[in-house]
């Protein structure tokens, strides 16, 4: 007969004998009904599990006499189980790396489960080796690793029944990245004019994987390097009077590394020393000139200033305070002046030029020399009267400016008309002179003085000079 789900049959010894089997599941037990331990396949117990491995197997029951039995199925189906992950990257960068979630999916069985993950290599290892669910993670650079990620299932319900299944992984770590440090060897900041090179600078690469190219470069215009693919070089340059900031770069390749480049780089302020910082100032003479009273005003004079940094700033002057420049700040400039009261003027026209690009700002001058004659007026040059003195300084009533500086400590008394100069010829730590400006009204053929003086103590000044 044949026992498709639970069912009670009652045969008798004279009437079955034969073939039973369970055409739809794994197993089916035969129980003991009246439970009086007699059944000879238990062996006193209420049931005995037969398992078939196949539908087709057949089992036989023997003749006893008037046994009644309960066939009851009882379906267990043997578990099976999947793995699935999203793809797991091949090349991965140096240092952590964590794989995709890896999932086992259970179908069957009876449970509860165990699980257990695992790898056969040494550089990853499971973040959650007793869950359904779990990442592989290491932590390595160049380093190429072929790994079999292993899941095992143990169906605890089921005689603890092992199946498992796994993932080939290919894993490879970059190696490190390279870096460059660059030794500067003590770049000088100020060198002469003219060629100079700069120390070694050598480079030091670490990690990657190599071979490794070198390029050298400068952010400037000043300076080139002089062996631009070599791990060391110089720099050079051909310059005068000149300020530079350079950045001096070397950028290293790592061809065993996908061609991945870093750099390092050395600033620098290099003055190159200008050459000789001169000044001409020309005419180098003016002529004499008969002029007549009046304004007048010399012809151009330049100052043409060489060597040195630049740009460069400009200051006239004249020897003669009555002869003043036109443009005092500009390279060019005439003097002017009204010297209507003096006979002559022998003036120094002098331009200092700065070099204000020159990092101690270096001066020079030049100097044109002016001779202008003017006409013979008979007029005061300069008049002192004292009334105004303040300190050692007497004012020119004048108005040419001729202002007298005097000696000693000014002794001043009530005179033949307002304030006077008091003189003591006896007393050498009292005696006074003034001290006028250098003026050509001075150094003229004829000069006349004259002045108010009251003389005391006649026999002291016998046969001797009062004025000069």
């Amino acid at each position: 007969c044949q026992i498709d789900g639970a069912e009670t049959l009652s045969v008798d010894a004279s009437s079955w004998s034969g073939i039973w089997k369970n055409t739809d599941s794994s197993r089916f037990t035969i129980g003991d009904s009246d439970k009086d331990g007699s059944n000879p396949w238990d062996g006193g117990v209420d049931e005995v599990a037969i398992y078939q491995k196949a539908l087709s197997d057949e089992f036989r029951l023997s003749n006893y006499n008037w046994w009644k039995y309960n066939a009851q199925e009882e379906v267990i189906i043997e578990f099976t189980i999947a793995l699935s992950h999203a793809d797991i990257t091949d090349a991965v960068p140096s240092g952590a790396y964590t794989t995709p979630l890896l999932t086992v999916t259970i179908d069957d069985g009876v449970g509860p489960f165990n699980i257990l993950w695992s790898s056969d290599g040494a550089n990853l290892s499971p973040d959650n080796p007793s869950s359904l669910s779990t990442t592989f993670s290491g932590n390595e650079d160049d380093v190429a690793t072929t790994e079999t990620l292993t899941c095992q299932v143990t169906d605890l319900g089921d005689g603890s029944l092992i199946k498992s299944d796994t993932i080939t992984t290919d894993i490879t770590w970059a190696a490190l990245l390279a870096t460059v440090t660059l030794d500067e060897s003590n770049i000088v900041d100020t060198v002469p004019s003219g060629a100079y090179t700069t120390p070694l600078i050598s480079s030091t690469v670490v990690d990657g994987v190599g071979p490794f190219t070198y390029l050298w470069s400068s952010g400037g215009a000043k300076l080139t390097p002089d062996n631009p693919t070599s791990p060391n070089t110089t720099f050079s340059g051909t310059e005068t009077g000149t300020t530079t900031t350079e950045i001096l770069t070397c950028e290293v390749t790592d061809t065993g590394n996908g061609n991945v480049t870093c750099e390092a780089y050395v600033n620098t302020n290099i003055v190159w020393n200008a050459s000789t910082f001169a000044v001409d100032v020309t005419p180098d003479t003016l002529a004499d000139v008969n002029l007549p009273d009046g304004l007048h005003t010399t012809p151009l004079l330049t100052a043409a200033p060489t060597g040195g940094f630049g740009p460069y700033s400009y200051l006239w002057e004249s020897s003669d305070p009555l002869l003043t420049p036109d443009t005092p700040t500009a390279s060019t400039t005439t003097f002017s002046g009204n010297q209507s009261n003096a006979l002559a003027s022998n003036a120094e026209l002098k331009c200092t030029v700065t070099d204000t690009g020159d990092p101690f700002n270096g001066q020079v001058s030049d100097s044109t020399f002016a001779t202008v004659e003017w006409s013979n007026v008979y007029a005061p040059v300069a008049h002192w009267t004292y009334d105004d003195i303040t300190g050692y300084d007497v004012a020119d009533e004048t108005g040419n400016g001729h202002i007298a500086t005097l000696s000693r400590i000014p002794i001043i008394e009530l005179g033949h008309d307002g304030n006077s100069l008091y003189y003591n010829t006896t007393d050498p730590l009292n005696q006074q002179y003034g001290v006028i400006p250098n003026h050509a009204a001075f150094r003229a053929a004829n000069v006349t003085f004259a002045t108010w003086s009251k003389i005391s103590g006649l026999d002291a000044y016998a046969n001797k000079v009062l004025f000069q």
